[in-house]
Formats: structure tokens, C-alpha cells, sequence
């Protein structure tokens, strides 16, 4: 890698870099691509013209202020500045797309949405920035396991409203073209691919593209499955196998990363952590060590989770979390089930 500025990406993530076996495509994908596409989808036109000199030869040596926090003023080279600036803008990104994802979650099980074949969700309130649109669908997608679109309302010179935005369909539908799913309506217009495009739709007809897709799935089966490769109690659980698996380094197009469940974990108020500074991380750690993460979730959960006779089934992907030279196998957990269940 000959560019300062991806070079020194690299160098910033290259935790992320090391744990995926070096630079190769599946560590590039988590190392580098995130911020320039932050840049892209989220950053002004100066920054994005800030990236685009610092990718180029001819601004190696070029010097401009800095704006990083107790440097201001200082010279630095521009592709240092560059850095800073990603790394800047993909921390609003991640801001503006976690509040996205809690304004949609609301509106998903207020108006029972999921009863529908696709997940039409409009953003009245202009509460999700343009440029996370699209992240926000895919996210949807993933966990919800149904094609989904992210809306905003417009109003076009005649007065008509339009809906336009992103759709992204659901990686592993028995339907793979959303699109042309879509068009046969007659009601709607996407641009872009089959399973990720631009949609626009007249508010009026919106109604009927729900009744016609509900059609259209009605033998197609949308209860969230999860393709796991093991399935664990908690004694059978081994750490290092939790280690392996995260270091695996054959996943991308048409390999799924792997998933495991981890079912019948009697919990025990010692067991469980309430974190972060929203308290909205839950961690329970195992008596062999593993520690079963849950993010962007509630207090009330965590009180829950504290009752006598709770038991809890997750499925979710092993990492391993690394700091000053201990290795934890963890479970970062894409879904559960909790339960009341009496133990004898």
C-alpha cells in the first residue's frame, strides 16, 4: 500500500487488520471502506474534498492546519488531517445511524409492521439524515429478516406527496429480486439493483404496493430463521472454539459469517452487567469466561434479566475482544429469547 492516507487507516484499525490475518480484502472491508463510505455518505463537500486530495500522489507533502483536538492550528500533513477528519465523521455517522435505528425500531412494533411481507417505514419527522438511509435499511433488513424501505415524504409541485428513499431487500429471501418484485406493482420506481436501490412511491399508492406485495409473499414463509453452525448449553461451551471461529478469514460474497446459539443459560443477578454510558449495554459473563455481549439494549431488560428463574436462549457471532494481551471469547448476540422457567 503505497497512499499515506489508506496506509495510515490501516494503521489506525490495524487491531482490525491483525484479527482478520493481515491486509486482505475481508480486513480492508472492515478497516478502511467504513470510513471512506462515512466520508461519502455523510461527510460536507470540503471533507469530501479533503479525502479526495489525500488519496492523491501529488498532495503527499502537502501541509494544512490541523483540527484535531489540542492540535488546532498546527501544521500537518494534509493526508494526517484526512484521518482525522474520517475518523470524525464516521463517529456521526454511527451517531446519526443508532438514533435512526431506535426512531424505526419504535415504529416497527408500534404499528405492527412486521404483519407485512415488506417494511415500509416513513420518516414524517425527518428524524434520519439522507445520508444513512440506506445503512439504516440494510441494518433493518438483517434483524427484522423482511425487505425493507426507509421513506421520506416529499411534496412535488402538484401538491401529490411522494415517498423516495432507500430499499434494501432481505440478504437471504427466497426472492432475490426485489426490484422487479416492486416494479410489477406498476406503483413504484427503483433505480439502482435488484436487492439495493433507490424507491420512490406516491403516498396515496402506498396502501394498495402493501396489499399487492402481501400478494405477492403470502406463501413465502418471513418468520426470522437463523442459519447457525453450533449449538451450545452453557457447559459445552469452549472458549478457544469461540476464538477460532472469530478468526476465520473466508467470509464475504455468498459466505454468510458463521452463527451460533447458546440456549438454557440460567441467569443469576452476579452473572449480569448493565454498561455504557446510556446503560444501554448488557453483559453476562459465563462461569467459564465467555462473555455474551448485547448492545442498544434497555434497563428494563437488565431488571428482568435479575429475577429469579430467568433463562436465556441468544444467537449471535463469536469475536474475540482484545486488550493489553488477554483475549476474551465473546458472543456478540443478534437476537434471544428470555424466559421464566423453574429450576430444581
Amino acid at each position: 500500500m503505497n497512499n499515506c492516507f489508506l496506509e495510515g487507516l490501516a494503521r489506525q484499525h490495524s487491531y482490525i487488520i491483525e484479527k482478520r490475518k493481515g491486509l486482505n480484502y475481508l480486513s480492508v472491508a472492515y478497516s478502511i471502506c467504513p470510513w471512506t463510505n462515512a466520508i461519502c455518505r455523510t461527510g460536507t463537500m470540503e471533507e469530501k474534498e479533503l479525502i479526495f486530495k489525500a488519496m492523491l500522489e501529488q498532495y503527499r507533502y502537502t501541509k494544512v492546519e490541523s483540527s484535531k483536538r489540542g492540535h488546532k492550528g498546527e501544521q500537518v500533513y494534509l493526508w494526517e488531517e484526512a484521518i482525522t477528519v474520517a475518523e470524525r465523521v464516521k463517529r456521526k455517522q454511527s451517531e446519526l445511524q443508532n438514533e435512526a435505528l431506535s426512531y424505526i425500531e419504535h415504529q416497527i412494533e408500534d404499528n405492527n409492521l412486521l404483519d407485512n411481507a415488506m417494511l415500509f417505514l416513513i420518516d414524517k419527522d425527518r428524524a434520519i439524515d439522507s445520508g444513512v438511509r440506506g445503512l439504516v435499511a440494510n441494518c433493518v433488513q438483517a434483524k427484522y429478516q423482511h425487505p425493507v424501505a426507509v421513506l421520506t415524504p416529499v411534496e412535488k409541485e402538484d401538491g401529490t406527496v411522494e415517498l423516495s428513499g432507500s430499499m434494501r431487500n432481505y440478504s437471504l429471501s427466497v426472492n432475490q429480486d426485489l426490484k422487479s418484485t416492486l416494479e410489477s406493482t406498476g406503483l413504484v420506481r427503483c433505480a439502482g439493483h435488484s436487492a439495493a436501490a433507490g424507491i420512490f412511491i406516491l403516498e396515496r399508492h402506498l396502501d394498495e404496493v402493501n396489499e399487492k406485495l402481501n400478494k405477492l409473499y403470502e406463501d413465502i414463509d418471513q418468520t426470522p430463521v437463523y442459519w447457525i453452525d453450533y449449538s451450545w448449553t452453557p457447559g459445552m461451551i469452549d472458549p478457544k472454539r469461540i476464538l477460532d471461529i472469530s478468526h476465520l478469514n473466508i467470509y464475504g460474497q455468498g459466505i454468510q459469517e458463521s452463527m451460533v446459539e447458546i440456549h438454557d443459560i440460567s441467569l443469576h443477578p452476579s452473572m449480569i452487567q448493565l454498561l455504557g454510558k446510556n446503560k444501554d449495554t448488557i453483559k453476562i459473563t459465563l462461569a467459564n469466561g465467555v462473555a455474551i455481549m448485547m448492545f442498544r439494549q434497555s434497563e428494563e431488560l437488565y431488571n428482568q434479566m435479575c429475577n429469579e428463574n430467568m433463562v436465556l436462549d441468544v444467537v449471535g457471532k463469536c469475536n474475540d475482544n482484545e486488550w493489553q494481551g488477554t483475549h476474551t471469547a465473546q458472543i456478540m448476540v443478534e437476537n434471544f429469547d428470555l424466559r421464566k422457567d423453574w429450576i430444581f
